[in-house]
C-alpha cells in the first residue's frame, strides 16, 4: 500500500489507496487494484438542489402540498420527462401550457364573462344584472380590468351601478367564463351570474352611464376593483325606458 494525494477532491488530505506496479515496476494511482465495496443507505447523499432563474438568480417558489405524482415509490415519468404542475395542480404539457398574460405589470390568467343582452324591466330602479363572485377557498384574488357596458336599442340610455358586498338570496343563472388566452385550457375559479336575487344591493361605489344609439363604453378599472376570497360585486342597470335591452362584459385577472 502507498499513500498518494487524492487528485479528484483538490484537497490536501491524503487517502489510502491500494495500487499495483505497472510493467516497469512504477507504482502510482493509474494502476489501482479492483476493490469491491457494498454501499448502504447513508453512504452516499445528495445535497439540496436549487432551481434558479438564469437571469435574476431568483429561486423557484415551491408550493407545499403540490406533491410529485408517484406510483408506489416511483416518480411518474411521461415520455422520458417528469410532469410539471401549475399552482392549481394541473399538469402542464403541450395540450395544457402554462399561459399567463401581463396587464399593468401584473402577471396572471385573464378571463371574461359576457351578457349579450339583458332586459332591464323597470326604469325607476336599479335592476340586478350581473353578479361576480370570488368564492371562499378559491386561493385567488380577482382584479377587474375592464367593464364594458352598452344599450342594445336606439335612443335609450342606462345607468350602470357597481355595488360591493350585496346580500344574495339566490345567485342567479350562471354565465360561462372564457379564458382570454384562447390557446389555454386552464379554467378560472371566479364565478359570474345573471339576474341574481338580493335582499340588499350592498354599498354603491361607482356608476357608469351608457349612452344612446346602441353605444358601448369600455371603462378601464385599472385593476383597482379587487375581490378577495368570499367577496362579491353586483352590477345593476337603471334604463331610461322600461324593458330596455342592455349589454355587459366584465374582464378580470386571477392572481
Amino acid at each position: 500500500m502507498v499513500y498518494s494525494p487524492d487528485p479528484w477532491k483538490g484537497r490536501t488530505q491524503r487517502d489510502v489507496r491500494i495500487v499495483r506496479p505497472d510493467a516497469t515496476g512504477y507504482v502510482d494511482d493509474s494502476h489501482p487494484l479492483p476493490v469491491k465495496a457494498d454501499l448502504v443507505v447513508g453512504d452516499i447523499e445528495i445535497g439540496a438542489v436549487e432551481l434558479k432563474n438564469a437571469t435574476t438568480d431568483d429561486r423557484v417558489n415551491v408550493i407545499p402540498a403540490q406533491t410529485f405524482p408517484t406510483v408506489g415509490d416511483k416518480a411518474v415519468v411521461t415520455t422520458g420527462q417528469a410532469k410539471i404542475f401549475d399552482s392549481d395542480g394541473n399538469a402542464i404539457n403541450a395540450s395544457n401550457p402554462l399561459t399567463t398574460q401581463v396587464v399593468g405589470g401584473i402577471s396572471g390568467q385573464v378571463f371574461s364573462a359576457t351578457l349579450a343582452t339583458f332586459t332591464a324591466t323597470n326604469s325607476l330602479i336599479d335592476n340586478p344584472v350581473f353578479l361576480l363572485n370570488n368564492p371562499i377557498g378559491s386561493g385567488k384574488t380577482c382584479k377587474v380590468i375592464s367593464i364594458i357596458t352598452g344599450m342594445a336599442e336606439q335612443n335609450r340610455s342606462g345607468i350602470f351601478t357597481i355595488y360591493a358586498g350585496p346580500a344574495v338570496t339566490w345567485v342567479g343563472t350562471i354565465i360561462p367564463v372564457q379564458n382570454r388566452d384562447l390557446s389555454s385550457l386552464i379554467t378560472g375559479v371566479i364565478l359570474s351570474y345573471e339576474s341574481p336575487v338580493l335582499s340588499d344591493n350592498g354599498t354603491s361605489f361607482q356608476t357608469i352611464i351608457a349612452g344612446q344609439n346602441a353605444n358601448t363604453f369600455d371603462t378601464d378599472m385599472k385593476q383597482t376593483l379587487v375581490l378577495g376570497e368570499g367577496d362579491k360585486v353586483l352590477i345593476t342597470c337603471k334604463p331610461s325606458d322600461n324593458n330596455s335591452l342592455c349589454t355587459l362584459t366584465l374582464i378580470w385577472m386571477e392572481v
